[in-house]
């Protein structure tokens, strides 16, 4: 498939708008981390939990579950860390000293104060 037919399917399927994309494609992705690592779950045998899926007689429910559960979980979490992710951190929109701030009096300016430390009293 070429490079622009691939770009005209993807289009295709994907949403317009650029947060749903975001969401879609990074839930993707998670899905993807999520089957890798049950896949490497099942082929080291951690826990011995391959050998218990394919000794027990529900071993495709048991397969569905791990899988599901992993690809859903790494999903939401990818998802979750790219929309957090997003805050506008520009340097206009970090605090800064000489900026009045809603908490201070009108064109006050905050100054550092000497705190002497004591002993607590027991």
């Amino acid at each position: 498939m070429k490079n622009a037919q691939f770009r005209n399917l993807v289009s295709r399927i994907l949403p317009k708008d650029p947060i749903w994309r975001l969401m879609v494609v990074n839930w993707l992705q998670g899905m993807a981390v999520g089957l890798v690592l049950a896949g490497v779950l099942l082929s080291f045998d951690i826990a011995h939990l391959r050998t218990l899926m394919i000794q027990s007689n529900s071993l495709m429910i048991a397969s569905v579950l791990l899988v599901g559960g992993f690809s859903l979980s790494f999903g939401a979490l990818m998802c979750g860390t790219a929309i957090m992710a997003l805050g506008d951190t520009s340097p206009d929109d970090l605090p800064r000293d000489d900026l009045p701030r809603d908490d201070l009096p009108r064109g006050g300016k905050m100054i550092p104060i000497r705190v002497v430390a004591r002993r607590a009293r027991s």
